[in-house]
């Protein structure tokens, strides 16, 4: 009986050796992603909830200056403020905005749940060719959940400095320091 209680003990201590030497960690019964990762699903939350603001309440309507206090995708408050612009011979838009969120909520299914606190100004140009656009906070608060359902992983940040590029084809930037890009 001994010798059969030592070896379930040393079982149980090599399992959880190496758990903890393989660098995963567990989350609601599933893998979690790594920091990078959750930095490129954070930006692509923080970049995605920015286009469903625009799409909603600004692209359609007369370019010019903007002060508007508007909903977020599925709650909080945003107060949009700066201008826009379209070049009509060439169909270039041209933003500079600030956003300054307060519990921004939104969803995108197995990708991100996000709530973002926070003043991110984004500035550039797209069309329906190019995109060059940057987003820019120098204390941005969010909380969540990133990543697929196998991989979904709780964050909690606060007061992080952002500073994101966008094209067409890649997203990179810097989230407190940390350095990601994703896409091509």
């Amino acid at each position: 009986m001994k010798k059969l209680m030592r070896v379930l003990c040393l079982f149980t201590i090599s399992g959880i050796f190496l758990f903890a030497i393989s660098g995963c960690s567990l989350n609601q019964g599933d893998l979690i992603l790594n920091q990078e990762k959750q930095d490129e699903y954070t930006a692509y939350a923080l970049v995605d909830v920015f286009w469903f603001l625009w799409n909603q309440n600004i692209a359609g309507h007369p370019t010019g200056a903007w002060d508007i206090t508007v909903n977020g995708p599925l709650g909080g408050t945003v107060h949009i403020i700066g201008n826009n612009s379209i070049d009509q011979s060439n169909g270039i838009n041209t933003l500079h905005l600030e956003m300054e969120m307060n519990e921004c909520y939104g969803i995108k299914n197995d990708v991100y749940d996000m709530h973002f606190t926070g003043t991110i100004k984004a500035d550039g140009t797209f069309n329906d060719e190019s995109k060059a656009i940057t987003y820019v906070s120098s204390s941005l608060s969010y909380y969540g959940t990133v990543g697929p359902e196998k991989y979904e992983t709780d964050i909690n940040e606060t007061a992080c400095q952002v500073n994101l590029s966008e094209s067409f084809s890649m997203l990179s930037g810097v989230i407190d320091g940390r350095t990601f890009s994703w896409g091509d």
